[in-house]
Order: C-alpha cells, then sequence, then structure tokens
C-alpha cells in the first residue's frame, strides 16, 4: 500500500491493483475524520506476477506510479500515469495502461532493483538500474505514446506487435505525420510585422509634417514680400 496526501494506491497480487482520492478534515475539536473517500482508478495487471516481497514494490514520483513485479525469471518493472490529465491511457474507462516497461536480465535476490522518476527542464526522466545492478541507465519518459522520426515528413505503413505470455498480435497502421511550425515562429513574425508597421507609421509621419512645415515656411515668406 502506498499513501500520499490525497491518494491511496492498494497493490494485489492476482488481482487488478486500485487507488482510491480522500480527503481528511481535521476541524471538528482537534480529531481528524475522513470527509470524502472514492475510487479513481484500476492499474493493468499481466498474467501471474506477483509483486515482489525482496524489495520495495511501489513507488510515486511525479505522479508517475512505478511497481515492481517478479514473473518467473524476471524483475518486471511497470510505469503508470497517475496525472488526471492521462485519459488517453485508460482502456474501457476502467483500467488504466501501462505508460512504460522495463525487464531485469535475471533476478538476483543480493542486489535492489533501482528505478525512479525525476523533473528537470520540464521533462520526466526515468533512471533504473534494470541492465545492470552497478549502474543506472538513462530514459526519457512520455506520459503519451510518441513516435519520434528524423525527418519534417512521414508517410508509410507500420507494423505494430503486441504481445503477452498467452497470445501476440501485429497490427498495422498507417502513418502520415506532418511537422507543424511551432508557434513562436508565428509570435515572432508579429512581432517583424508589426515593427515594420510602427516604421511605416513613423515615416510617413515624419514625412507629413515636414511637408506642412514646409508649405508653412513658404507661405509666411509670401505674406512678407507682399
Amino acid at each position: 500500500m502506498l499513501l500520499t496526501k490525497n491518494l491511496i494506491v492498494i497493490a494485489f497480487d492476482n488481482f487488478v491493483s486500485s487507488s482510491f482520492n480522500y480527503k481528511i478534515d481535521c476541524s471538528n475539536n482537534y480529531l481528524c475524520d475522513v470527509s470524502y473517500f472514492d475510487y479513481k482508478e484500476s492499474y493493468q495487471q499481466f498474467s501471474n506476477w506477483n509483486l515482489t516481497n525482496q524489495l520495495p514494490s511501489l513507488y510515486l514520483d511525479q505522479d508517475i506510479l512505478t511497481l515492481i513485479y517478479q514473473s518467473q525469471k524476471n524483475y518486471e518493472i511497470l510505469y503508470y500515469d497517475l496525472n488526471d490529465n492521462g485519459n488517453e491511457n485508460v482502456i474501457g474507462n476502467v483500467l488504466k495502461s501501462v505508460i512504460a516497461y522495463l525487464q531485469s536480465e535475471t533476478i538476483n535476490q543480493s542486489n535492489i532493483v533501482q528505478s525512479f522518476v525525476y523533473n528537470y527542464n520540464q521533462q520526466l526522466h526515468l533512471l533504473s538500474s534494470t541492465k545492470n545492478n552497478s549502474k543506472l541507465q538513462h530514459f526519457i519518459l512520455k506520459r503519451s505514446p510518441q513516435i519520434c522520426i528524423d525527418k519534417q515528413s512521414l508517410t508509410q505503413k507500420a507494423n505494430f506487435q503486441l504481445k503477452n505470455l498467452n497470445q501476440e498480435k501485429i497490427i498495422e497502421l498507417n502513418l502520415n505525420i506532418k511537422m507543424n511550425e511551432p508557434e513562436t515562429s508565428h509570435i515572432k513574425l508579429w512581432i517583424i510585422l508589426g515593427i515594420i508597421l510602427i516604421i511605416v507609421i513613423v515615416g510617413i509621419s515624419v514625412t507629413v509634417y515636414c511637408q506642412r512645415k514646409k508649405r508653412k515656411s513658404v507661405r509666411q515668406d509670401l505674406l512678407i514680400k507682399n
């Protein structure tokens, strides 16, 4: 079980894990009561994996829930997004799916699998020792699935392999990716146009002023001569 200020996560072996929102009211004669308690969501679980008893199996950092399971040969580490804005990771409005998955090479009871999430420069980072117990491997963690390409646009068919211990399936998708211009470029364009417009207005104003001043001086010279 994992407890935070307003959230409780309960993880079970051989059963789906769930979280609940709650609020505590301590305004009644110095006694605190649970004023609100409601189901939040459940988290997808796989096959016959069990929560390991040899090391801490629940972590929560940056609204990312980490569950460490033990399969027959490996440690299986699953990452879930607890952020309320992550509804795109919900399966059938019931189960929240995994946003990242790591697997240890082998089970070693003498070494603890280390894994934690942190935020740096508005980007989630993940450090884990699943590949090497003496080193931490670095990953960039995204709250939603993304496809990275090294071109401005891409149009092609892509095959994605989905599998678990019981079945396997290949899904074919038609990808049509186009680069969107960042909003900052439009802002810069409007700033440049604004500066040009100001320069034009100032130039016209100066020209009109000079012409009026010149006409006024000519009229004064004519009056003096007459």
